[in-house]
């Protein structure tokens, strides 16, 4: 999913940003695949009135027939086509199999026309291919994840949603879903490999801008030199448990990052120079982010300073965490303002015309 920007001619483009739908199909349906979503006209299911003053049927609506079930194995499909379906929140992809038979399935991110998916075991483990839990890898992202063999896929189904396998229990997958939750599943359910969105294209939205979230995102490598340094200085050595630190750290610098540019922008809206703006902004975010970068540290400190055997599996991950936080505190509240700031005076000499 591609964004588009405008340069800031007018006050209504300035720090606009949309989502390009220009590789998106601009006729009409697959006709063999849709059908009326006729109204209820107030009316429930058993065909009493439950709400009045409902008489009239609306705009007409036609429903997209996606196949959660993709029951259609060792097979080849083409995608056809990315289409927007006004009845959900991702895009869908009409594929055709080498049988001739279309159906239309999520799209997910980094699918394009002409890429090729399957369905079934043993598959390529490759974005837009399905197959049971049992053959993909721990950590892949997927979607369209079935509850139970052969139920079709209820979950994560919606745009900006994934979840991963986190590992096996017997003839169950562990999967961690968006909220931290595990849920033990069948291993022969079925899910589909890839992404509906991007965490960029999330906080691009969010921010209304690509330039913000990039520099965002700039302070995760930085972060995480200071989860190295940690390792170096304590003569530890990198490990799983490291890196999964690192990943924890990135939410929580992101976090504070995103807080203190919400922060700014409220300045901003309230008619502050973007100096007075970041200054204040700066002034209420600097004693949050200080303590719970050192409280988090110190939390930490037992386990970072502890010479115990059973401890050395997750001393890494406390170390990544502890000394990434320290060290995201300069990051935070001095480097990320002044590139802010940079950023803000780039836009400010670009030309202004009042309408």
């Amino acid at each position: 999913m591609a964004l588009k920007t405008f340069k800031p001619y007018t006050k209504s483009t300035r720090g606009t940003i949309l989502v390009d739908r220009s590789g998106l199909w601009k006729g009409k349906p697959f006709k063999a695949l849709v059908e009326p979503k006729n109204s209820m006209r107030g009316r429930n299911n058993n065909g009493h009135i439950t709400s009045r003053n409902m008489s009239g049927g609306g705009h007409k609506k036609m429903y997209r027939q996606v196949d959660f079930y993709r029951k259609k194995f060792d097979m080849t499909a083409t995608v056809e086509r990315i289409e927007y379906d006004p009845n959900r929140s991702c895009y869908i992809m009409l594929v055709k199999f080498e049988d001739g038979q279309h159906c239309y399935y999520l799209a997910p991110q980094k699918i394009k026309v002409g890429d090729t998916i399957e369905n079934g075991s043993k598959k390529e483990i490759k974005i837009g291919n399905c197959m049971p839990l049992q053959d993909i890898p721990v950590g892949i992202d997927i979607h369209n994840v079935e509850l139970q063999p052969g139920a079709g896929g209820k979950v994560a189904r919606s745009a900006g949603t994934s979840v991963s396998i986190s590992g096996l229990d017997g003839n169950y997958s562990l999967i961690k879903m968006i909220s931290g939750e595990i849920r033990k599943i069948d291993s022969r359910s079925l899910a589909t490999i890839g992404v509906l969105t991007s965490i960029f294209v999330l906080i691009a939205a969010y921010l209304r801008s690509l330039r913000l979230s990039s520099i965002l995102l700039i302070t995760l490598p930085l972060s995480a030199t200071g989860a190295l340094l940690g390792h170096i200085l304590l003569g530890i050595n990198l490990s799983a448990a490291s890196f999964i630190g690192i990943l924890a750290l990135g939410g929580l610098v992101i976090n504070s990052g995103l807080l203190l540019q919400l922060r700014y922008t409220e300045e901003l809206i309230s008619n502050a120079s973007p100096k007075v703006a970041m200054v204040s902004a700066v002034r209420d975010r600097f004693r949050p982010i200080l303590l719970s970068s050192v409280t988090t540290l110190v939390g930490l400190a037992p386990l970072i300073l502890t010479t115990s055997i059973q401890a050395e599996a997750i001393r890494p991950l406390a170390v990544s965490v502890g000394f990434g936080m320290l060290f995201s505190i300069p990051i935070i509240l001095i480097l990320l303002p002044c590139i802010m700031l940079s950023f803000e005076r780039g836009r400010a000499s670009a030309p202004i015309y009042n309408v």
